[in-house]
């Protein structure tokens, strides 16, 4: 699901095709992450709307690290 909505971002001239290699794998970890600590209750929010927007500032923040177009070797 990860790969397809990269996929559309590129297609949409939102992400460079450059740092499509891999992207899945930094938008897995952060939302990985952020769920193992919420799961944990290693974070607590106030509500789901809370954690809502959590999530979605946290893949606005990967995505615009993205699209900075910074690649590194594999």
């Amino acid at each position: 699901m990860i790969e397809v909505e990269l996929d559309r971002l590129i297609d949409a001239g939102v992400l460079n095709s450059a740092v499509r290699d891999g992207a899945e794998l930094a938008v897995w970890a952060a939302v990985h992450g952020l769920g193992t600590l919420l799961a944990d209750r290693l974070m607590m929010l106030a509500s789901p709307e809370a954690a809502d927007l959590q999530t979605e500032r946290l893949l606005r923040a990967v995505l615009a690290g993205l699209a900075q177009g910074v690649t590194t070797a594999a």
